[in-house]
């Protein structure tokens, strides 16, 4: 009977854990875009809330096997037990999650361990259970799993951690009230890092939902023994920057940013206190910024390790106090580094343009009008394609797709293309969401036999070797619009191409005139295709919202009929959710391009003003040194400095006059013999005799 669990227990596995996985993409998906603030979001919780299925437990297959005298109802020895236990902890260890969760699901469900439900070797089995399938992105099942160790109170070895797994799933896309509901209606004396998990879980709740006092109170609460105290105190410090509390939130930041320095901690250190420790510096910085001190801005910003991820942001902020601090040039030096150091940083715009006014601010006007007229010459064709993006749809889908590939090396993209991808940035929730739709191809690849091997299985219950052929009109159906699916993904692939073409036409140089009526018809046609790929997802979902019966008895073949008819609707099921969740990325990016485009154009408006100022005071300057010599004065930037030199030996060194010059110190020190006011006030010469002619 060992083989039950090699051959039913792999179908009894992916019918029983792939499905309820996708009920939890379904659901995380959405809570991710309740966060967004979007409608759409709302209605995907609404909407695949009240569509998914439960599936039936593996409990019940175990119990109808067991009536079939099919499987061993003889306890396991513990021996057993702790085998299966090693290899399911040694697979979690390698991270083979889908190993675990097979080896570790029949530990925990399987009658023939029933009788161990109270010791320690099973819990720890459901703890890595539930760690495994937190990895798989099963969320509800691993809460399910974990609960299951919290329920038994805090004298058990599992329970810290499972609490803390517990939080960590609650945190991947859980929907917060709910747990903290839940599990406020344990009734049991919590530890001092369990309610410091609660609280933290109560803290996000309701920063989420505004509610920024109980927040603050909620993280205040947190004792430095906690894994979240450095989260809780940073949190704190932006709460109160966001009501304007500077000092306040300063204290916070300190708090954590100045931990450490002696070599000693205060407060409970994991590998995430780093990360944190980077952000509050940001935080001092930003802080002191905004009260106008930039030393001490400078100071917080230079202690931003070199090794940091959030370096060039410093980098670029630090800069930009230096400059309203009145230090130009430690402000050009910054920026230097910023550009030989992270030419392609998502700051490299605004970096640009600061250039200009850190160069109008020195007066150095020639400077500036090439700073701002570089700027502009730069980023006028980033606009422009900027607006092209936002009008194609197909331009608009490769740009998410080269967003989704942001951390591999793109070497056939251009150089605009590259500086687009840069500026708009990876936001982390489309990251996490294209994660998650990884996920969910994953595991519909995964379960693409799913019906034939649980029809197989069933077969070899019933005697056969092969399961019966059954006429499917469902199937049919499902064919026909896949071949529809083909068709307007081909019509799809072909408008990409053509937009491909155009932007190479545009690129050698063909007139915008003749370019723009293609344009035009290119967006019409990708417009209906949009409508047709709506329509297509509309006759998918009507076939995913067939309802299945549950099965009247427990029979074996009962229960796999049913898995049977579930498994056939998966696929109708994954295309009913994967467009809501690329839909959903896919809003957050274009809500990052949009903030882009209008930050190019505010930008550019700043250039061309600056460059504007740059031409007045190049013209105000050339108009004062007119006036200069007009009186008699030689400005001294337009002495020759090589004429200088020249006077000098190898031993000397020329220091030029930085001080001023009264009315009658600039004649004596400028003026020559005979001339000026002293020329005016002497005796004119007597006039020279006339000689005849």
């Amino acid at each position: 009977m060992k083989r039950v669990r090699t051959g039913f227990g792999l179908a009894l596995l992916l019918t029983a854990a792939v499905c309820p996985s996708i009920r939890v993409q379904a659901q995380t998906g959405a809570h991710v875009g309740t966060q967004m603030g979007t409608q759409k979001g709302t209605q995907m919780t609404t909407q695949m809330g009240s569509k998914v299925r439960p599936a039936p437990a593996l409990g019940a297959y175990y119990d109808a096997l067991r009536k079939k005298r099919l499987l061993s109802v003889e306890t396991a020895k513990v021996e057993e037990l702790r085998k299966l236990l090693a290899e399911g902890e040694r697979a979690a260890q390698e991270r083979r999650y889908d190993d675990a969760a097979l080896i570790l699901f029949e530990l925990v469900e399987s009658p023939r361990f029933a009788d161990y439900a109270d010791e320690s070797e099973l819990d720890g089995a459901r703890f890595t259970l539930g760690s495994a399938l937190h990895e798989l992105g099963a969320e509800q099942s691993a809460r399910r799993y974990l609960r299951q160790v919290i329920d038994k109170g805090p004298g058990e070895t599992y329970f810290a951690p499972a609490f803390r797994k517990h939080t960590d799933v609650a945190l991947a896309g859980l929907s917060l009230p709910t747990v903290i509901e839940d599990l406020g209606k344990l009734n049991l004396a919590l530890p001092e890092d369990a309610r410091n998990e609660l609280r933290y879980l109560r803290g996000r709740e309701r920063e989420a939902a505004g509610d920024d006092a109980l927040a603050m109170q909620a993280y205040g609460e947190i004792t430095p023994h906690s894994r979240f105290y450095a989260n809780a105190q940073y949190l704190l410090g932006a709460i109160a920057s966001r009501r304007g509390q500077l000092v306040e939130a300063e204290r916070h930041f300190c708090k954590i940013a100045s931990a450490g320095d002696d070599n000693r901690y205060s407060f409970y250190v994991d590998d995430r206190y780093f990360a944190v420790k980077d952000l509050a510096r940001l935080g001092l910085g930003r802080v002191a910024h905004e009260q106008g001190r930039a030393d001490d801005a400078f100071y917080y910003y230079f202690q931003v390790p070199q090794d940091s991820p959030r370096l060039p942001e410093a980098m670029f902020e630090a800069a930009y106090a230096t400059y309203e601090g009145g230090d130009h040039d430690t402000a050009v030096d910054l920026l230097d580094q910023l550009q030989a150091r992270f030419p392609q940083s998502a700051f490299s715009d605004e970096a640009s343009i600061l250039r200009g006014y850190v160069a109008l601010s020195a007066c150095d006007f020639d400077k500036a009008s090439r700073m701002f007229s570089s700027f502009i010459e730069r980023f006028t064709p980033l606009l422009a394609e900027t607006d092209r993006i936002l009008q194609s749809p197909s331009r608009r889908d490769a740009l998410y797709a080269e967003l989704a590939r942001a951390g591999e090396d793109n070497r056939a993209a251009s150089p605009m293309r590259k500086t687009l991808v840069a500026l708009v940035g990876v936001d982390p929730v489309f990251a996490d969401l294209n994660e998650r739709v990884g996920r969910l191809d994953a595991e519909a690849a995964r379960a693409g036999r799913l019906p034939e091997l649980v029809g197989t299985l069933a077969a070899r219950l019933s005697g056969g070797d092969a399961p019966k052929p059954v006429a499917d009109a469902a199937q049919s159906e499902r064919d026909l619009l896949g071949a529809l699916q083909d068709e307007v993904d081909d019509a799809r692939q072909g408008v990409r191409l053509l937009t491909q073409q155009v932007d190479t036409m545009r690129r050698l140089g063909a007139p915008a005139a003749q370019l723009a009526p293609i344009e035009k018809d290119l967006v019409r046609i990708e417009n209906r295709a949009a409508s047709l790929q709506s329509h297509l997802q509309d006759a998918r979902w009507a076939g995913a919202d067939a309802s299945v019966e549950a099965p009247r008895d427990a029979e074996v073949a009962a229960l796999f009929a049913r898995d049977i008819e579930l498994a056939r609707h998966f696929d109708a099921r994954v295309a009913q959710l994967r467009p809501k969740l690329v839909a959903a990325a896919n809003e957050r990016a274009l809500a990052g391009l949009k903030a882009l485009r209008t930050r190019l154009a505010d930008f550019l408006r700043r250039a061309r003003i600056g460059r504007i100022d740059a031409v007045m005071g190049s013209k105000r300057r050339i108009e004062i040194q007119i006036e200069s010599l007009a009186a008699g004065r030689f400005p001294a930037e337009l002495r020759d400095p090589l004429l200088v030199q020249g006077f000098l030996g190898d031993d000397e060194e020329y220091w030029p006059f930085e001080g001023e010059d009264w009315p009658d110190e600039y004649l004596e020190r400028y003026e020559p013999k005979g001339t000026g006011a002293d020329a005016a006030s002497a005796p004119a010469p007597a006039a020279a005799p006339k000689v005849a002619p």
